[in-house]
């Protein structure tokens, strides 16, 4: 259910991107930087689509890292492939959920000229994550607050906030940071 209306919204508002630009052929950095913001809106109604819509399942909140990770399954073993397999998986989400917050944060910090943007996407992802998390505690919507989606979620910042920075010399990418004007003095500072 979440994930459809996440993804109506991402098309929706994709579209919306799409014929803005069909229509308005401006050239320059202006254009780009709309289109950076409108990614980065896009990106958080989603977010906020598939974290903060109502749920069926168990409410509550879980303080302890990785408890669930060690809890004893219905058959009293500590270990259980399936459950170990559901947990990875859940893990491996919230880590690609927050990955395009890392890329947008690796943006912001090159532009802005910020030192450490990997430890900064970090704690800002974890900031936001546990805002998140601290709003599917309060809010009535069946949700269930865990300390290790905060955890993953920031893993999941830095390693988009890596990624960017591993690429940041390709050409079509330095061509869309140019075209947001950035100065050439960017390169020498981060080279």
């Amino acid at each position: 259910m979440n994930f459809t209306v996440a993804a109506s919204i991402f098309i929706a508002y994709g579209t919306g991107i799409v014929l803005y630009f069909i229509f308005n052929r401006k050239k320059g950095g202006r254009i780009y930087r709309i289109a950076y913001v409108n990614c980065i809106i896009c990106y958080g109604l989603c977010l906020l689509a598939l974290t903060q819509l109502p749920h069926k399942g168990r409410s509550g909140f879980n303080l302890v890292p990785f408890v669930n990770f060690l809890k004893k399954t219905e058959t009293g073993r500590i270990f259980d492939f399936a459950h170990f397999l559901e947990y990875i998986g859940g893990a491996a989400l919230n880590i690609l959920l927050f990955v395009p917050f890392g890329i947008f944060a690796g943006v912001f910090c090159r532009l802005n000229y910020i030192r450490r943007p990997v430890l900064k996407a970090f704690l800002f992802a974890a900031a936001l994550s546990a805002a998140l998390e601290l709003l599917q505690l309060v809010l009535p919507a069946g949700r269930f607050a865990d300390i290790d989606d905060v955890i993953f979620n920031a893993l999941g910042g830095a390693l988009g906030a890596w990624v960017f920075f591993k690429i940041k010399n390709k050409p079509i990418l330095n061509r869309f940071l140019k075209m947001m004007r950035l100065s050439s003095d960017v390169d020498e500072i981060y080279s």
